[in-house]
């Protein structure tokens, strides 16, 4: 889909800006958090004979929040994306992400009805838009796009019925925007020119039909927008600037343009409001086409590169990115992964899992320094690190630890745990590809069974033959 490859670095930038958020948020809910780290669980690595690795995490964490600390508006986020491959270079995803507000939230968003619906292909988008906070606002419409796939050009046409109470402008107000409307909507005519550097045209803006109640006013517009869209929206975050907001500076310096391997064939998105539960959920499921594990590897390579480049990092870091981390492959097509924060008598409960994320990494001792320097660098002795030897075929993998390596919790030939906890020697571990023997020799015992077996069924076929 043409607007979806456009606009990548825009999501892209998007995204690093929510993680730049999330590290505010953490950083502020890690003052609060004591200095004991109580987190468990456990890393188990999948050995499988054609040298490749499988990844599961799973872990949780508790704690107290300090008096002081005021607690947050939500009682619950959870997140869950799964992804599986349903064909060649076809690949489904779905997604979830619900937020549980605080029963302070109960009285105000009681009646809050909101249902927003978008259906995506190649080059057609759809959009059902209802929000309805009686009292204050409401929206309902619809949105259509299509382009074209060859040329980006499209076309956006949009009708919105809006509701106002006077609890959030008043009549005079309301009054007043309906009659100055064609001045605005020529200056709104022209910031869309110019933020989009003439690529988007806005064709019709018009009031279709407005009522001034004597509790709310109601404005029904219809609006068209026109142009090449990947061209107008790719730059967009540079040539707006949001008044009294001062924001980091989150260009990665790097064009992602490249990295595009992907489009999506199809998708649904739905952000809605459960009343009861006071929960704000957004679901997504979706098909994307092309090679999903290519594109990740190529954005991971010019992330690297460009952190490379970085004149601060030590040479201990610049070693383990070129020895290991850029080498490494990842495959994320059979990905599935759950995190889940909550909030109940002051106690916060972090919990993550993750599976399915395929590793190819230069060697296995590659693999091994890196585990072992993240054991010696965090201190987690109620986590613990499985090496699992995998199968495939008739072939197996064992796990061979010898004597410098740390006391393993539990050791098996194709399994072996440790605390993660400053593992020594964890590189100096092998792992050893076998086959299985199939022992198909004839014993006394079992010569006898089938000469046994073959005289009962001998009779029983004689009886039958007799009757007959």
């Amino acid at each position: 889909m043409c607007g979806f490859k456009g606009n990548f670095k825009l999501i892209i930038k998007l995204l690093l800006l929510l993680s730049f958020t999330f590290s505010i948020a953490n950083a502020q809910v890690e003052v609060s958090q004591p200095q004991e780290d109580m987190l468990e669980g456990n890393i188990t690595i999948t050995i499988y004979p054609d040298e490749s690795y499988e990844i599961s995490i799973a872990g949780s964490s508790e704690h107290v929040l300090d008096p002081w600390v005021s607690v947050p508006p939500f009682y619950n986020i959870a997140f869950e994306l799964v992804n599986s491959p349903v064909g060649v270079n076809l690949t489904e995803a779905s997604s979830g992400l619900v937020v549980k507000l605080g029963p302070d939230f109960a009285e105000t968003l009681a009646a809050l009805d909101l249902d927003i619906r978008i259906h995506l292909e190649r080059n057609i988008a759809e959009a059902d838009v209802l929000f309805n906070l009686p009292g204050y606002a409401s929206v309902e419409g619809r949105i259509d796009f299509v382009s074209d796939e060859e040329t980006s050009e499209g076309a956006l046409n949009a009708e919105m019925t809006v509701k106002i109470w006077y609890t959030l402008y008043s009549k005079e107000h309301i009054e007043m925007l309906i009659e100055s409307f064609p001045m605005l909507k020529a200056q709104l005519l022209s910031a869309v020119s110019e933020a989009t550097e003439g690529k988007l045209t806005v064709q019709d803006l018009v009031i279709v039909d407005s009522e001034v109640g004597p509790v709310m006013a109601t404005i029904t517009f219809r609006a068209s927008v026109v142009g090449d869209f990947t061209e107008g929206l790719s730059g967009l975050p540079e040539r707006v600037t949001i008044p009294n907001i001062d924001l980091p500076d989150i260009e990665p310096g790097i064009d992602f343009d490249e990295a595009i391997m992907t489009s999506i064939k199809s998708a649904d998105l739905r952000v809605s409001f459960d009343n009861e539960e006071l929960a704000f959920s957004i679901l997504f499921e979706g098909v994307v086409e092309g090679d999903i594990d290519g594109q990740i590897n190529l954005i991971k390579r010019l992330v690297l590169e460009e952190s490379l480049q970085e004149s601060e990092l030590d040479p201990e870091t610049v070693e383990m990115i070129n020895s290991f981390l850029l080498p490494t492959e990842l495959s994320v097509v059979d990905l599935n992964t759950t995190v889940e924060y909550s909030i109940e008598d002051e106690v916060q409960v972090f919990e993550f899992s993750l599976c399915g994320l395929g590793l190819r990494p230069p060697t296995a001792e590659a693999l091994l320094i890196a585990l072992q320097k993240a054991s010696e660098e965090v201190s987690q002795p109620n986590f613990t690190l499985t090496l699992k030897g995998g199968s495939e075929g008739k072939r197996y993998v064992e796990i061979v630890v010898p004597e410098p390596t740390s006391e393993p919790l539990a050791k098996e030939p194709r399994r072996v745990v440790w605390a993660f906890d400053d593992i020594e020697n964890l590189s100096q571990v092998t792992f050893e590809v076998k086959e299985q023997k199939t022992n198909i020799g004839l014993t006394p015992q079992v010569a006898v069974s089938i000469v046994g077996a073959a005289a009962a069924i001998a009779v029983v076929a004689f009886l039958l033959v007799k009757r007959m």
